[in-house]
C-alpha cells in the first residue's frame, strides 16, 4: 500500500451473495475510485483457503482471509469476534497511520471489524444496506417484525428481535453514512431503524447496459446453441432458487400451465435448492433447463433468446434482475412489491401480480398467461428501457458514489 493516498477498504465475503447482488455491487463500486488518488483494496472474508493471500490487479489490492477451522466447525460467536479482530490487526499493520482510512461495508455481521476501524483508526465507515436478517426470517414482512419487537412470543421471535436490535445499534452508532439502494429501504431505515436523514443516503444500485439489438437469425442461432427451436416459448428466471426469490411458486405455476396444455420451456439460471424444484415440477422435467450459476456473458445470451422474464420474488431490496431484463427489452412478469415495484415504475413496465394471502400461485399463473396472450408492445419495452437508463444506469451510480466520497 502506498503512503500518499487515502485508503478505501471495500469489504465482502465468500458467500452466495458474492455471486449475485452484492458481488455485482462491489464490482461496480470499484469503478468509482481513481487509483491515482485512492489506495483501493478489496477485502474478502471467510474465504475457503488455508492462508491469507494478497495480489494486485489493475492497481487494486485484493486481500483474502480464510475462515478459521474452529469457527467453521462450531459457529461460535467467540471465534467470530477473534477472527474479525485478527483481520483488523493484520490490515492495520499494512496501513500508514498518517493517511485517512475509509471503509465500505456490505454485511452487518462485520460489525466487530467496523467497530475496530472506527475506534482505533478513526476510520470513516460507510455501510450499504442490501438486506437484513429478519427479512429472510419473515420474508420481508415489516409489520410482523414490528409486532415481534414489541412482544416476542417465543424463543425464535426473541432471536429475531435481538438480531434486529444488534443491527440497529451498528447502523446508529458505528456507521457515518448508510446507503439505501431503494427508496422503500430509505423509508424503512428512517422509520424503523430511526436513522436521521443527515446520515442516510438514497443511492440506487447501478445496472450496466449490455443490450445489443439482434435479428431473428442471430436469435435462432443462439436458441440452437442451447437446444431450443425457433418456435419454442421460453420463460427465463435468473437468481437463487429459494423461497424468498419465489422460485418454488414459479415451479408450481409452470407445472400447472404445462398440465393445462401450454407448450412452454423454462430456464432456471442460478444455484439453490434443485431437489425441491425437481420435486415440484414432476413430471415436466424435460421442459425445464437448470443451468446453475452462469457468467454475465451467458446470462446476456439468455436475455436475448428468451421470450419472457419472470421475477416472482416475495421480496427484493432493489430488483436488479428486473432492471437488467428491462434494459434488454425482455417482457417481464413481476411481483408487485418492494424493490420490484420501484424498478418497474409501480408495475408500469411489466405484467405485475400480487400473491394471494397464503401464497397461492393463481395470480402468478394468470400473469404469465396474460403476458403470453397480450404481448407487451415494442413501445412499452422501449419506454421501460429508457426508464432504467434514466434512473438506474451505472453511470449515475458512479457519479453519485464519486460525489459522496469527494465530500468526505
Amino acid at each position: 500500500m502506498t503512503k500518499t493516498k487515502k485508503y478505501i477498504l471495500i469489504f465482502q465475503e465468500e458467500s452466495i451473495a458474492i455471486q449475485y447482488g452484492i458481488g455485482t455491487y462491489t464490482h461496480t463500486l470499484l469503478k468509482c475510485f481513481d487509483t491515482s488518488l485512492w489506495n483501493v483494496n478489496v477485502i474478502t472474508l471467510h474465504k475457503g483457503k488455508d492462508c491469507v493471500s494478497f495480489h494486485t490487479e489493475n492497481g487494486v489490492g485484493y486481500y483474502e482471509f480464510p475462515i478459521p477451522k474452529e469457527q467453521f466447525l462450531s459457529g461460535n460467536p467467540y471465534y467470530e469476534e477473534i477472527y474479525f479482530r485478527s483481520v483488523f490487526y493484520y490490515l492495520a499493520s499494512q496501513l500508514n497511520d498518517e493517511c485517512k482510512v475509509y471503509c465500505h461495508f456490505n454485511f452487518t455481521r462485520h460489525q466487530v471489524l467496523a467497530e475496530c476501524f472506527k475506534e482505533y483508526m478513526d476510520a470513516n465507515i460507510t455501510y450499504t444496506f442490501h438486506y437484513a436478517d429478519w427479512k429472510f426470517d419473515l420474508l420481508g414482512n415489516q409489520k410482523e417484525l414490528e409486532r415481534i419487537i414489541k412482544k416476542p412470543a417465543n424463543s425464535t421471535e426473541l432471536r429475531i428481535k435481538l438480531k434486529f436490535e444488534k443491527e440497529e445499534l451498528f447502523l446508529q452508532n458505528t456507521c457515518n453514512r448508510v446507503i439505501a439502494i431503494a427508496q422503500h429501504s430509505y423509508n424503512m431505515l428512517h422509520d424503523l431503524y430511526e436513522l436521521p436523514d443527515s446520515r442516510l443516503l438514497y443511492l440506487p444500485h447501478g445496472v450496466e447496459d449490455n443490450f445489443q439489438e439482434v435479428g431473428i437469425e442471430t436469435k435462432t442461432i443462439l436458441r440452437g446453441k442451447y437446444g431450443f427451436k425457433e418456435s419454442d416459448k421460453i420463460l427465463l428466471f435468473v437468481g437463487r432458487m429459494d423461497i424468498m426469490k419465489g422460485t418454488m411458486y414459479l415451479m408450481e405455476a409452470f407445472t400447472e400451465l404445462c398440465k393445462e396444455g401450454y407448450s412452454l420451456h423454462l430456464i432456471i439460471a442460478g444455484t439453490g435448492d434443485f431437489s425441491k424444484c425437481m420435486e415440484i415440477s414432476n413430471p415436466y422435467w424435460r421442459n425445464i433447463m437448470f443451468t446453475g450459476y452462469l457468467p454475465m456473458e451467458q446470462i446476456q445470451e439468455l436475455y436475448t433468446l428468451a421470450d419472457y422474464g419472470v421475477i416472482p420474488s416475495i421480496h427484493e431490496e432493489f430488483g436488479f434482475v428486473a432492471a437488467e431484463m428491462m434494459l434488454n427489452m425482455l417482457p417481464i412478469v413481476v411481483h408487485d412489491s418492494s424493490g420490484l415495484h420501484e424498478v418497474t415504475n409501480a408495475g408500469k413496465y411489466g405484467v405485475a401480480f400480487k400473491y394471494e394471502k397464503n401464497k397461492e400461485v393463481s395470480s402468478l399463473k394468470a400473469a404469465i398467461i396474460k403476458m403470453m396472450e397480450k404481448p407487451t408492445t415494442i413501445e412499452t419495452l422501449k419506454k421501460g428501457r429508457e426508464w432504467i437508463i434514466n434512473n438506474y444506469f451505472t453511470g449515475l451510480f458512479e457519479e453519485r458514489i464519486k460525489k459522496l466520497y469527494s465530500n468526505k
